[in-house]
């Protein structure tokens, strides 16, 4: 490895920095961070598809979504199939729950089929938790007690949805986070 010269060289026993393809473990604060002006799209509708599960592959709905999410200086927009079914967010799979059970979207919305939400459904289910996978409406969401967006970066906690507001959640009422 070449040094510039200047740079100051580590000393012998003291700790190193490690560079790796892994998010190394950042203190958290005591919740997940909080979309909280969150919007439902009126000009595009999802529609099940054979490439639906692949977002690159059917890009211009999300495109449109994003237009709307910026005229609308929301943080995020939820998307909701062509029957009217919460899909997900732009940025993310969506998830919630009454206090007592867990929902989430069916694939059969349009949906991407996503990873960390999968890692979620997988944790609650190991701990005992019901959760169903369905059709949901406007209505049904209105419901929820918490709101969770779950994406590659992890997860984040929805606020509001429209006028609607939901509680913020403590790390504790996350059970598929680990904190460090």
């Amino acid at each position: 490895v070449t040094v510039a010269p200047g740079t100051p060289q580590p000393q012998p026993g003291a700790p190193q920095p490690v560079a790796s393809g892994t998010p190394q473990p950042q203190p958290v604060a005591s919740g997940p961070v909080a979309f909280n002006k969150v919007v439902l799209a009126q000009t595009v509708k999802l529609s099940p598809q054979p490439w639906s599960a692949f977002k690159t592959l059917g890009a211009q709905p999300y495109i449109w979504a994003g237009r709307e999410m910026q005229q609308k200086q929301a943080d995020n927009i939820i998307l909701c199939s062509s029957s009217g079914h919460i899909a997900e967010s732009l940025q993310a799979s969506l998830l919630w729950t009454n206090g007592q059970q867990w929902f989430t979207p069916s694939l059969q919305t349009g949906c991407i089929a996503g990873v960390h939400l999968r890692h979620a459904i997988n944790v609650l289910t190991q701990q005992g938790h019901t959760v169903q996978q369905d059709l949901f409406s406007w209505p049904n969401l209105q419901q929820a007690q918490h709101v969770f967006a779950l994406n590659a970066a992890g997860t984040q906690a929805i606020t509001q949805i429209e006028q609607q507001t939901f509680k913020s959640p403590t790390w504790q009422q996350v059970p598929w986070h680990h904190t460090p």
